[in-house]
């Protein structure tokens, strides 16, 4: 897909299937034709430095959302987590991942924001729960706008499903992830973003990886 185009037309059908390198999918969700609770939307981000991954989630299922930040140590499986998950409260997210956009969830005890901006994203994470009492994640992104994107229009045997979908990788990262005392550095971590919307089949199976690296200090 080489311009702009509708993602949907006035029936709820995918314009056009297929993918970019680009955003050049207007994703006009006032057309979506499926029953309004089936429609997903979620903006996640991973990101790996040595042996620790660190994945954020704002997301909902229309009926609930569900919002998580995880640190993982790859190495023996530990896993330090926040998150909420709410039923009948679904936050407002953004359209269009390549443009200026503030997407949040607040509540009592979790604050989690994401901003796109022309230079960088802005990921912070401000929360408590039962196991501690103090956790902060600050991540600020290059936001290259040049950056060879995946976006991928994926069609389902029911024309009023579809899956709209936008990967971007990162390589330049300052920031960390603290639970308590226990605090990993992210500075110079490679990820990606994974940004999708969509109505599936009840019954799916997804098969997907990727790689963020760089090979003799080139980005890969």
């Amino acid at each position: 897909i080489l311009e702009k185009v509708l993602l949907l037309n006035n029936k709820g059908h995918l314009n056009h299937k297929g993918y970019a390198t680009k955003m050049n999918f207007i994703y006009n969700k006032e057309n979506v034709k499926s029953f309004p609770l089936k429609l997903k939307e979620w903006n996640f981000y991973q990101f790996i430095k040595d042996k620790y991954s660190l994945q954020l989630t704002i997301g909902h299922v229309s009926y609930a959302c569900s919002i998580n930040a995880t640190l993982i140590n790859l190495e023996t499986g530990n896993r330090h987590e926040i998150g909420a998950f709410k039923l009948f409260k679904t936050p407002s997210l953004d359209d269009n991942p390549e443009e200026y956009s503030y997407n949040e969830y607040k509540d009592e005890n979790l604050f989690m924001s994401f901003e796109v901006t022309e230079v960088k994203r802005i990921l912070h994470v401000k929360g408590k729960n039962e196991k501690y009492k103090d956790v902060e994640i600050r991540l600020d992104i290059e936001n290259d706008i040049n950056n060879e994107k995946m976006v991928i229009a994926t069609p389902f045997k029911k024309k009023t499903q579809f899956y709209l979908n936008y990967k971007e990788n990162y390589y330049n990262v300052i920031g960390y992830a603290r639970f308590d005392d226990f605090e990993v550095s992210f500075d110079n971590a490679t990820g990606l973003i994974d940004w999708g919307r969509g109505v599936w089949p009840f019954s799916h199976q997804w098969f997907w990886g990727n790689l963020t690296s760089f090979i003799n200090n080139v980005p890969f």
